[in-house]
């Protein structure tokens, strides 16, 4: 690898190391959020179940029962999406380790270019 392929590498890892720290965040309160957030619907699944042995024909609970299904099934996306980040998150940070060493690697080619030349 010449200096010129090494730089060009420094940069592309450098550019994509700062779109991490913009778009940087904590995301385990995204993880307590949909987690607690799941907790409730569970409540109130169960809580619809009791209703729903009362009344099982109550058109009511039904059309809550879908709903509350349909709610779950989105915080599992959030879920999903919430580990996608997370993935992502830890891919920067290796990302950041090659560029440090990339940037030891550039720095003892120029001593060594300085030096010959």
């Amino acid at each position: 690898m010449d200096y010129n392929e090494i730089k060009q590498e420094n940069d592309r890892l450098r550019t994509e190391i700062d779109a991490y720290h913009i778009f940087y965040e904590d995301f385990s309160k995204y993880d307590m959020s949909i987690s607690n957030g799941y907790g409730l619907l569970s409540d109130m699944y169960s809580a619809l179940i009791q209703a729903k042995k009362k009344n099982p024909n109550n058109v009511a609970v039904l059309k809550q029962e879908e709903r509350i299904i349909s709610l779950m099934d989105i915080f599992e996306q959030m879920q999903g999406l919430n580990g996608k980040c997370q993935n992502l998150s830890l891919r920067f940070k290796n990302l950041n380790r090659e560029v440090f060493n990339l940037r030891s690697e550039l720095s003892s080619i120029k001593e060594a270019f300085n030096k010959e030349t």
